[in-house]
């Protein structure tokens, strides 16, 4: 079993973006996660983010599985989203998830 761990990577603020980043440390995270979020922007900022998402563990279920099972860190650009608040890490719950669990 691999040790990796899921991170948000994100430029600046996480509400503008944000990917899934699956590595071993905050370090590796954001190296990973770079090339992807410094796309969706101007490319010029130097703010990237990592932010460990310990009680995630159902995100592991976006992972690669092969690259999980290698260790090997990789990014999911686009993991699946709550229908009802349009976020990703929530935990899905059946009316949304608990992000927006008494938003709505």
């Amino acid at each position: 079993m691999s040790c990796l761990k899921a991170y948000m990577v994100c430029e600046g603020d996480p509400e503008d973006g944000a990917c899934l980043v699956f590595a071993h440390t905050a370090i590796e995270a954001r190296k990973v996660g770079w090339p992807t979020v410094s796309m969706w922007g101007d490319g010029n900022w130097i703010d990237c983010r990592a932010i460990w998402l310990r009680d995630a563990k159902h995100l592991f279920a976006e992972a690669d599985p092969e690259q999980l099972s290698a260790g090997i860190p990789h990014v999911i650009e686009a993991p699946k989203r709550c229908s009802t608040c349009n976020l990703w890490g929530g935990k899905p719950n059946g009316t949304g998830c608990d992000i927006c669990i008494g938003t709505f």
